[in-house]
């Protein structure tokens, strides 16, 4: 049996979040075919893993702190890892700013790489591409200096702050060489959407670039109906004080829609704890993956009102495997399976009041919310892991 190496900058289990999920979906699914092996940091929560036995592959750390856990380091302490297993093949997952220095350290091996983010072209928070109003037309490779400056005052600066700098060895120019000597190495870098396709063509050949979805676990997902108490259950879920989810535009559309009517609830997931409990809203605070498929199932409406360019949008895919519509913006990757007036409706990114307009029209239609659920189950079946992973398969022995 062929040996797989899948390097992961950021692996904890269970997940915080669809990218960890879906790289283990990935190490899982392959492991049928191939002895699996992936490699994290042991760093901060970076290699916390409980319920292993949900996990078919091996894990292995690197031990890091925070002075060793720098892009030349990562380099060094990857390949040691990666001679002593002897892969057949490699496949780069989540890496953010350290990722060109993880491609790297499989120079000489066959590698694909992963892109869950637009981290090989924006250093900001796993790779943003968002200046904090609008989606940056601009990438790391072409204007760097730029993407500095932007860097330095972006307010989501802060919480990646130390490591970009150390992978970054203080010096932009040093990053920029590596990152552009790190796109020569693999076989072929997946994206998730006809978006990725298009931003990444600018720094890699288009016949480098293969489109795999992200997928879903059908089984994990239930339809059900909402509470008896006559109220339309707006569900969303994501970071809610970053302005890139758009949660600040769904909260003014609920807020004029009460102003009109008030037989609806909304209802938000998400780490912060600082949204005020309103007669229209009920924050829900961190909602743990277990619990997901139940806050879904529970809801009416599943709306993604992101202001960046979803990479793929995994909220939209859950809400449908849930026979719900969904509600997004017409930005990224959404675009690519929410079919405006099939399995959901579209809107102008931050735009409140088309999409106050929109929800009101499905308060006031329990049957198009029940078609457009119906047509998102159809939707949600053909992104299947078990349909994902075989193109991985055909991917690898391509």
């Amino acid at each position: 049996m062929k040996r797989l190496a899948i390097l992961d900058g950021y692996f904890h289990w269970p997940p915080a979040g669809g990218g960890i999920r879906d790289i283990a979906e990935v190490a899982n699914g392959l492991s049928n075919q191939y002895e699996v092996t992936l490699i994290c940091p042991a760093y901060g929560f970076r290699g916390r893993v409980d319920r292993s036995e949900e996990l078919e592959f091996e894990v292995r750390k690197i031990s890091f702190d925070i002075v060793s856990f720098n892009g030349p380091t990562v380099l060094r302490r990857f390949r040691s890892e990666i001679d002593d297993i002897e892969p057949d093949m490699i496949m780069v997952g989540n890496g953010n700013v350290m990722k060109p220095f993880m491609i790297k350290a499989c120079e000489g091996i066959r590698t694909w790489v992963r892109l869950y983010s637009y981290e090989l072209l924006c250093p900001v928070s796993h790779g943003l591409l968002f200046d904090g109003k609008r989606v940056c037309e601009s990438n790391y490779t072409d204007a760097y200096l730029t993407c500095m400056r932007c860097w330095l005052r972006h307010p989501k600066r802060s919480a990646y702050n130390h490591e970009t700098m150390r992978s970054m060895s203080v010096l932009p120019v040093a990053y920029r060489r590596n990152l552009l000597e790190s796109l020569e190495i693999p076989e072929s870098f997946i994206v998730t959407s006809k978006y990725m396709e298009r931003r990444y063509g600018e720094i890699i050949e288009p016949d480098r670039l293969v489109r795999i979805p992200s997928g879903i676990d059908r089984g994990r997902f239930l339809s059900g109906d909402s509470s008896d108490s006559g109220l339309t259950r707006i569900f969303a879920a994501g970071r809610v004080s970053d302005p890139a989810k758009g949660i600040g535009t769904l909260i003014d559309a609920a807020e004029n829609l009460w102003t009109e009517r008030q037989d609806f609830l909304l209802e938000i997931a998400g780490h912060d704890v600082s949204l005020p409990e309103r007669d229209y809203m009920h924050p829900l605070g961190w909602v743990p993956e277990e619990r997901l498929p139940g806050a879904y199932a529970s809801s009416d409406i599943v709306v993604v009102p992101s202001v960046w360019a979803e990479p793929f949008g995994l909220v939209a895919l859950e809400g449908m495997g849930s026979g719900k519509p969904v509600v997004a913006s017409r930005a990224g990757g959404l675009q690519d399976f929410v079919i405006d007036g099939m399995n959901g409706r579209l809107f102008e990114p931050g735009d409140s009041a088309q999409l106050t307009e929109i929800l009101s029209e499905l308060i006031d239609s329990p049957a198009t919310r029940r078609r457009m659920g119906l047509r998102g189950l159809s939707t949600a079946e053909k992104y299947d892991w078990k349909k994902i992973i075989s193109q991985y398969a055909r991917l690898l022995e391509g």
